[in-house]
């Protein structure tokens, strides 16, 4: 049972099981998992499980049932101990008739464990209590997991929703190719399958990332493997090289950072190997607003960098504008003092970091 327990750690789904198992372990009618939530001092149903002969109430009971101010928590014991008449009241108000006697077991962190049976069958006795006394250690800690684990979920999905706003392509991969994320930006790049393309090498049917000319793939590998290195060693390590793409697309610009994270089973360090992408001409330019709110620039500074940022020359931007060279290096300047750069080159990367690149 112990190890059920545990089992209720990894998910909320597991979490119904073990209540359930819970349930059955000292032949309770129902038995019900409450969490306090964070932002409100009340307590929600979060597990409601019940003999199948009780029909459909539990799960009425998980969508409806909630205590505000009924004094539910506070009028629970400090120890795992049968329910009085008085306790019991709040709850035969929701539960009717299966809630005839109860149990409890408050968790601690908010939480708490009650088991009931219907008007008809015996009471909760002492024995019951031990049983559940036994249990409380690892429900608690697997309370303490669950919550762990939730709050590594929501990071995880914050992350990957901020990497996937980037309009840059961007790659994780593994020493020898294979990938372990791929940006929205980065996914819509592997299927045009232009310059860099997925591939299965049919034994461990893991995606693994190539590049489409095998020249070029050979030199990307050895990129990889010697970055992927560095990661090891502990050792910063960056390289670049350009994909060049057949019918006339515009390359890709390959640059790679050595990275690590830690195993799945903890066993040590794993080299990873973050692959940046850009495409010459194809990225849409970053919105002006964007750009002038950064940099406290005026609309002529901000479509000034805006073109600066797409590669294109003064001399060509102010022939598009009707202006002169001189006006166009004038706003350069006020670029310059207000971004704190001195090169085109420094500034561009600058408002590219910036920015993000935010579609």
């Amino acid at each position: 049972m112990i190890d059920r327990v545990y089992e209720a750690s990894l998910s909320p789904e597991r979490l119904r099981m073990t209540v359930q198992a819970i349930t059955d372990a000292v032949q309770a009618d129902a038995g019900v998992f409450l969490a306090q939530d964070a932002q409100l001092p009340r307590l929600a149903v979060n597990v409601m499980a019940s003999r199948e002969d009780l029909g459909d109430a539990p799960v009425r009971l998980e969508q409806d049932f909630a205590f505000g101010d009924s004094g539910v928590l506070t009028a629970m014991p400090d120890c795992t101990q049968t329910l009085t008449p008085a306790q019991m009241e709040p709850w035969q108000s929701v539960l009717g008739p299966v809630a005839g006697a109860g149990v409890a077991v408050p968790i601690g962190d908010g939480a708490l464990l009650a088991l009931f049976r219907g008007e008809a069958r015996p009471a909760f006795d002492d024995a019951d209590c031990l049983t559940l006394q036994a249990l409380l250690p690892a429900l608690q800690q697997a309370r303490r997991l669950l919550l762990r684990l939730a709050g590594l979920e929501n990071q995880q999905a914050l992350t990957t929703g901020l990497l996937d706003a980037l309009s840059l392509p961007l790659l994780v991969l593994e020493g020898s190719g294979y990938l372990v994320f791929a940006n929205t930006s980065a996914r819509t790049l592997l299927d045009d399958a232009v310059g860099l393309q997925v591939g299965d090498d049919g034994r461990l049917g893991l995606d693994r990332v190539l590049v489409s000319a095998p020249r070029s793939h050979s030199r990307f590998a050895e990129m990889l493997a010697v970055t992927a290195q560095a990661s090891l060693n502990g050792r910063a390590e960056a390289q670049a090289m350009v994909v060049v793409r057949p019918g006339g697309r515009p390359p890709l610009r390959l640059t790679m950072h050595s990275m690590e994270q830690r195993g799945p089973d903890l066993s040590g360090r794993k080299p990873l190997v973050a692959v940046h992408v850009s495409v010459d001409q194809g990225l849409d330019p970053v919105d002006a607003r964007i750009l002038r709110g950064l940099f406290t620039l005026t609309p002529a500074e901000a479509a000034l960098l805006q073109a600066l940022m797409q590669d294109k020359r003064l001399e060509d931007y102010a022939s598009e504008r009707g202006v002169s060279v001189t006006t166009v290096r004038t706003q350069l300047a006020h670029l310059f003092r207000k971004t704190g750069t001195s090169r085109q080159a420094e500034l561009v990367r600058l408002a590219l970091a910036a920015a993000g690149a935010f579609r």
